[in-house]
């Protein structure tokens, strides 16, 4: 019998619903849901495409063990007996934090996986967690701490009410928002011009959310890569010294920062055009146009996250929002409501924190409890790390300076992936590799972004089929089963850990679901709602009875319920960010002066990354129907230099710096400034366990970039406007 089923993307932010069409426990088509509440019919590739996932020939089913040169079947038992036996042994004979795990973007995928993990790495007794944060977004997470005293709270932008939404180093058209939840982001930027409002795009290449939405002169603004923060302090020079600041506002919820005017004098916007090419009067007009438009917001993304600068990027556009009083406004940047207050809920459980814990390797601090990526090859050659778990993660080919990675790898005494497939990291250095789950075959909650929703909701699904028995587990079965056959305290935790074991005792399956619950009761009592007493409390019943339950819209004029800091009052200047302030001064004025570091000879050039609308970072190039035509990235290069070295559509070029090359083929466009490349990330499948992803692989353009010049406060390499050297072939 065929049966139509209710579903929810959660490859990315953007959550859209499903019909998946099953028969026999089979996928036989996936579709867009025209009825979901949020997304109305709205998708894009990525989630048409898991039920191909699902029934990949190539993907792993059984558990594997390496031996010699190939991996042979093994039963789940023999896998989590030998793998708890060798990680007993490498804990006797070094230290619980000789043992480190690193959780992929895919970890996100099911909310028990990341829960477990932690739960996991508490239990080993090891500080050394690494996530895929550290090379995405953890440089926003220290600016929320440093001011509004929790990690996790995150101003996103009013979309439906602002009439002047700036986007700097972000596409999302096709990044669909990232970190912010918005179904059908392409119908809310349309909005905005319907009704009068504008949107303008700050970006070295003229994407797809600037051809779409700011295709003139005026909207899209083409900016030197890793420059972004001269701009972003240009424009608060402006305000202050125009005095434009919002005074009343400031007044009421902000302290110490009246060392700032004078922290940014130097970025004036006549000097500043000297080095982003942006005119100094269109900086002016820009600034004077946020302050002055009641509702308006400044959004920035990747490209500003993976920059020298990072966490004074992240900082700054939160000011920017602060000083102009868009913060907590109506079309500005709100605090997303929900049923539970999850930085609330974070600060009494102990997350959203920074700088518990510092690396061996370079005492980088940790941000939420995960160390920096770019420290883990280092950490494995230096002795310090002699086993590896990986999970929902191709660190090989997304970690900054992939060579050496690749090459620490292969240093471990012991490497586990969890995954779907024998991905490049796998086929180098795995010892087992476990079979996972795939989002089809799961039932979920979307709990961890809760109040990052553009509109509050409350959601859980039904997985549409189920894995065979004896094979793919989910991850946190895995590190349950592994916690027990090592005798160790689940959660690091002995009242937390008694939850698994009463399960145990009584003979039934653990349900992580519970610790939902707990979570979930816990926060609406926080709130003042009581779970069954009060009429506006949600319990689990009623979530999974509906599906979804829409929560209205989100509220202005509640900034001091969230705040975090002592006396409510958000303290702008900190220590850490007058020292990048100053650093960023420094650079700015070497810049200036023409120091030769900075100098681009005639062919060098500055490479930037992005992704494309069909992929998830590397993990979906292996799905046939997403890619008929075997779809390779080209190298965009803007035509002037195309012209200026002989180089035509046809060819191919070498790129190259000190840490490694690669050879791509060329796109010749005006959609990128003159002297920057573009080329996305994630790909470089030479690896024949991905036999079709092995046909069209691509190149690794993550070798081109440094590991060791991690930023200071986040731990974040520069992955965005690097020098490379060019030449034809």
């Amino acid at each position: 019998m065929t049966m139509m089923k209710k579903f929810t993307c959660p490859t990315c932010n953007a959550g859209c619903g499903l019909l998946i069409e099953v028969k026999d426990n089979q996928v036989i088509s996936v579709k867009p849901d025209r009825t979901h509440p949020l997304s109305k019919g709205s998708c894009c590739p990525k989630g048409l495409s898991l039920g191909e996932l699902t029934k990949d020939k190539v993907r792993v089913l059984r558990p594997l063990k390496r031996v010699e040169n190939d991996f042979q079947k093994i039963s789940w038992k023999q896998a989590l007996h030998e793998i708890a036996e060798k990680l007993r042994r490498i804990r006797n004979t070094y230290t619980p934090n000789s043992i480190a795990y690193y959780m992929g973007t895919n970890s996100l995928h099911h909310y028990a996986h990341s829960i477990f993990v932690t739960s996991f790495m508490k239990a080993i007794g090891s500080k050394y967690l690494y996530n895929a944060g550290s090379v995405d977004n953890n440089n926003k997470f220290v600016a929320q701490y440093l001011l509004y005293g929790n990690s996790i709270l995150m101003p996103i932008p009013d979309l439906p009410n602002t009439d002047l939404f700036i986007i700097i180093g972000s596409n999302p058209v096709v990044t669909k928002l990232s970190l912010v939840i918005c179904q059908d982001v392409r119908k809310r930027l349309r909005e905005i011009i319907e009704r009068g409002g504008e949107i303008y795009v700050i970006d070295p290449r003229k994407n797809k959310t600037a051809k779409l939405f700011a295709n003139d002169e005026e909207h899209y603004i083409p900016i030197v890569p890793n420059t972004d923060c001269f701009l972003l302090l240009s424009m608060i020079n402006v305000i202050l010294n125009e005095d434009l600041e919002d005074k009343i506002f400031l007044k009421k919820y902000v302290v110490n920062y009246d060392q700032l005017k004078e922290l940014v004098r130097d970025f004036t916007p006549k000097r500043v055009e000297k080095i982003c090419k942006i005119p100094e009067e269109k900086i002016v007009r820009l600034t004077h146009k946020f302050v002055n438009t009641k509702r308006a917001v400044i959004y920035g993304r990747l490209g500003t996250c993976l920059s020298t600068f990072c966490t004074l990027n992240a900082w700054v556009i939160e000011v920017l929002n602060i000083l102009a009083g868009k913060l907590d406004r109506k079309g500005g940047a709100l605090f997303g409501k929900n049923i539970v207050n999850v930085a609330q809920i974070g600060k009494l459980i102990g997350l959203g924190s920074i700088n518990q814990n510092r690396s061996r390797i370079g005492k980088y601090p940790d941000v939420m409890g995960a160390f920096p990526l770019g420290t883990l090859a280092r950490e494995i050659l230096a002795g310090n790390i002699r086993a590896l778990f990986i999970s929902g993660g191709n660190p090989a080919l997304s970690s900054p300076n992939s060579n050496e990675f690749s090459k620490a790898l292969r240093k471990l005494d012991l490497c586990v992936i969890l995954d779907f497939y024998i991905n490049e990291t796998a086929s180098i250095a795995a010892d087992y590799i476990l079979p996972v789950k795939t989002p089809l075959e799961q039932s979920n909650y979307f709990v961890f972004d809760l109040n990052y929703q553009i509109f509050p909701h409350l959601e859980y699904i039904e997985a549409p089929i189920k894995a065979d028995k004896y094979g793919p587990k989910a991850e946190w079965e895995i590190l349950l089963s592994l916690i027990r056959l090592m005798k160790l305290t689940a959660f690091g935790n002995k009242f937390l850990d008694i939850i698994p074991k009463f399960y145990q005792f009584i003979h039934k399956e653990f349900d992580p679901e519970i610790i939902l619950k707990i979570l979930l009761y816990l926060g609406q009592i926080l709130q003042k709602r009581i779970p069954f007493l009060s009429s506006h409390a949600v319990t689990f019943k009623k979530i999974k009875k509906k599906g979804i339950i829409l929560l209205g819209n989100n509220e202005s004029g509640v900034l001091e319920k969230y705040l975090q800091t002592k006396n409510r009052k958000m303290h702008i200047l900190s220590l850490p960010i007058i020292e990048q302030i100053n650093l960023c001064k420094k650079e700015f004025n070497e810049r200036l002066t023409n120091e030769p570091k900075y100098k681009l000879l005639e062919n060098e050039f500055l490479m930037i990354g992005g992704r494309h609308l069909k992929t998830m970072n590397s993990w979906m190039h292996n799905l046939q129907n997403l890619w008929p035509n075997k779809w390779e990235p080209k190298l965009w290069i803007n035509e002037q230099d195309a012209n200026r070295l002989g180089l035509n559509s046809t060819d191919y070029v070498k790129i190259e710096n000190d840490f490694g090359s690669i050879t791509v083929p060329i796109l010749i466009t005006e959609n990128i400034m003159p002297k920057v490349l573009f080329y996305p990330h994630g790909w470089g499948h030479k690896n024949p366990h991905l036999s079709f992803a092995n046909q069209h692989p691509g190149a690794n353009i993550n070798k081109l970039t440094n590991s060791w010049a991690l930023e200071k406060l986040s731990g974040m390499p520069l992955m965005n406007g690097y020098k490379v050297r060019l030449s034809k072939l």
